[in-house]
């Protein structure tokens, strides 16, 4: 009986150790489904993971890409900044050449107008001379050409005073008339002590006409033997006016040695001819074609042979120089811009 009862109770409990497994390996099913369930999240979370650890291996290269970019930048960044510098002094340096020029133009300005000024009281003073010249040699009947602006004297205006071609001698009528003439002309210039104060020296200059052996030369192209030919013929005539002026053969006049103190002597060889005018026999047989091969006023192109031929008398006053050396300074000072501008490029 005991034993049965044991039994039963065995029996009892071991249907509730069923009922438990059952309830185990009901619960253990639900485990089984989940533990699946798990995996298969598990996977996905993998899955996950690696295209999140491929886009954090993009992002790295887009950083580093980003990070080299940004390296270039700060490159250009710091050359810009120094060329902004650069140009920041640079611009410092040309204001400062603009205000430096600005002044150097302000200085020219008035030096132009100091020499413009001086050219101006010079020019009113060579006429008045040229005038008390020109009317002194008129009332002494002494026909000589008289520039009225600059005073100059030309030997050439009748034909005592033509050279023959080739020569450099004086014919007898042009002594007699340098003798009339230059006694004028010294009281004109130095018998007014105001303006013989004022007179720096006086030019006697001799010209050739434009030929060699019955060529004609160009002035501007004259080189060699028949530019020195005519360079020493020229000079050969002032000397020859400048030996008569003050020689044996002219009577000694007032203010001589003051005059022959101030001279100075010139050759200009073929420079400066005098062109023909439209009324000269040489213009005249030109249009109509005459040829005259031999003749020695005629074949000297478009100038003047006999005319050509001369000797000129000029003064040249203190002021004058002045205002010569005043040009001569404000071609320097622009040479001397330019060369600064130049070099500040």
């Amino acid at each position: 009986s005991d034993t049965q009862g044991k039994l039963k109770d065995a029996q009892a409990q071991n249907g509730l150790l069923k009922g438990a497994l059952a309830d185990a390996k009901g619960e253990n099913k639900d485990l089984n489904l989940k533990n699946q369930l798990t995996e298969q999240e598990l996977s996905a979370a993998r899955r996950q993971i690696q295209d999140l650890f491929k886009k954090i291996d993009q992002a790295d290269g887009k950083l580093a890409s980003l990070g080299s970019q940004n390296q270039s930048l700060n490159t250009k960044l710091d050359s810009e900044i120094k060329l902004k510098a650069k140009c920041e002094e640079r611009s410092v340096q040309l204001l400062r050449q603009v205000n430096e020029n600005r002044r150097k133009i302000v200085d020219v300005g008035k030096t132009l107008s100091n020499a413009r000024k001086a050219m101006e009281r010079v020019s009113d003073e060579r006429k008045r001379i040229a005038s008390r010249i020109k009317n002194n040699l008129m009332a002494s009947e002494v026909a000589v050409d008289v520039n009225p602006e600059t005073g100059n004297i030309t030997l050439r205006m009748d034909e005592s005073f033509y050279f023959k071609n080739d020569s450099y001698k004086l014919k007898d009528r042009a002594k007699e008339k340098i003798s009339k003439l230059m006694p004028i002309y010294a009281k004109s210039l130095l018998g007014d002590p105001d303006i013989a104060q004022r007179i720096e020296n006086i030019s006697i200059t001799g010209y050739a006409s434009p030929r060699y052996k019955g060529q004609f030369i160009d002035p501007n192209t004259a080189s060699g033997e028949a530019y020195n030919y005519n360079l020493e013929l020229s000079l050969n005539r002032a000397r020859e006016i400048v030996e008569f002026m003050f020689g044996s053969e002219i009577q000694p006049y007032e203010y001589m040695d003051d005059l022959k103190s101030l001279v100075n002597v010139a050759g200009m060889g073929v420079m400066n001819p005098v062109p023909l005018t439209e009324n000269s026999e040489c213009k005249a047989n030109e249009e109509k074609k005459i040829i005259r091969k031999n003749d020695d006023d005629c074949n000297c192109g478009k100038f003047d042979c006999k005319k050509s031929r001369r000797v000129e008398i000029n003064f040249v006053l203190k002021d004058q120089k002045d205002a010569t050396r005043q040009f001569e300074i404000i071609a320097e000072k622009l040479k001397e811009n330019r060369r600064d501008s130049h070099v500040g490029h």
